[in-house]
């Protein structure tokens, strides 16, 4: 079960890739969410662990 915090924290990541996403046409905003992921999912790890276990 997640806490509020991670909750937060989950939803933010969400907004940012929404707010980056935007600025590409609505046809590629998919390829686009899924190369933004793969790019920065060791970041997004490191950000998890550092929101979850502090």
């Amino acid at each position: 079960m997640s806490t509020a915090a991670e909750r937060r924290f989950f939803q933010s990541q969400i907004n940012e890739i929404r707010r980056y996403v935007q600025q590409f046409p609505n046809e590629n905003q998919n390829t686009v969410v899924m190369r933004w992921i793969e790019d920065h999912a060791a970041t997004y790890r490191k950000n998890w662990e550092k929101h979850s276990f502090h």
